[in-house]
């Protein structure tokens, strides 16, 4: 995949009650090229997604263009440590659209509980 074709973009949606009723957050990744996306957002998960640990894919480089072939991601704790001090309770819906030539060609969605840190 490269920055010629391939574009991503991203919405976050919160479900404070956890009844299913999502409302979007003002929180969202502009239609980008998808390696700047990667560049421009991987700090979010560079805590959590380790090369050789749990992903095969070289986060440890983020080559560009990506390259052909299938990888995994598994088994993630999320390390919140980076992220804002001020996040929505509840839970927290991100999707990720992936463009090919403007054509939406797949989505990733992801779901986190969110919930006050104890001591």
């Amino acid at each position: 995949m490269d920055d010629e074709n391939f574009s991503g973009s991203g919405e976050a949606f919160n479900d404070a009650e956890g009844n299913g009723e999502y409302k979007q957050l003002p929180f969202y990744m502009p239609k980008q090229p998808i390696c700047k996306m990667l560049r421009t957002y991987w700090s979010y998960a560079n805590a959590s997604v380790k090369y050789g640990e749990n992903t095969d894919y070289p986060v440890h480089t983020l080559p560009c263009p990506i390259p052909k072939g299938t990888y995994y991601i598994k088994d993630v704790e999320i390390n919140t440590d980076g992220w804002p001090l001020v996040m929505p309770r509840g839970f927290l819906k991100g999707v990720v659209s992936l463009y090919d030539k403007n054509e939406m060609v797949g989505t990733l969605a992801a779901l986190i509980h969110i919930t006050d840190k104890h001591s």
